[in-house]
């Protein structure tokens, strides 16, 4: 098949479930689900949280798609910096609470506060990727329009 396509399969398949992750409301790791969880069920929660980040790195590198030249073929060097920008400092605090949490496990008066610093990273997450997110997914989209008009064209075209 045809790599720009596969790459933009793949890479659409990435954004839509890092959007439905982190920024949709009825996702298990919204900042609002956080912090209706119970506070025994944090560390499971946050296990599983770190589990999916670890898999959308995984699956964005056995894809190829951990190149920022890749993404460039959907939007501009300016969106892709700032989406690194706003994305690497907060999914590294992501981590790093998720560890203390791991570490308190069974702790309720050290996880009760752990649980709201995790859900306000959740919701800065949120706050700064959500346009960017919204905008690749549009220009892929449009992309994938046109990469699959382009092709009737050449069928119509041939016969």
């Amino acid at each position: 098949g045809n790599q720009s396509m596969s790459y933009l399969l793949k890479g659409l398949d990435l954004v839509c479930r890092f959007r439905f992750m982190f920024l949709e409301s009825d996702s298990e790791f919204s900042d609002q689900n956080i912090l209706a969880t119970r506070v025994e069920r944090l560390p499971e929660l946050a296990h599983r949280l770190l589990k999916e980040l670890n898999l959308l790195q995984r699956d964005s590198r056995d894809a190829g798609l951990d190149q920022p030249k890749v993404w460039r073929n959907f939007i501009s060097w300016d969106h892709i910096r700032k989406m690194s920008a706003e994305y690497l400092p907060r999914e590294a605090k992501i981590r790093e609470i998720v560890a203390k949490i791991a570490v308190a496990n069974g702790q309720r008066a050290t996880l009760t506060p752990l649980r709201e610093e995790l859900a306000s990273a959740l919701e800065e997450m949120e706050n700064a990727i959500r346009p960017e997110n919204a905008l690749l997914v549009r220009e892929m989209a449009r992309r994938l329009q046109k990469m699959v008009q382009d092709d009737d064209n050449e069928i119509t075209e041939a016969a």
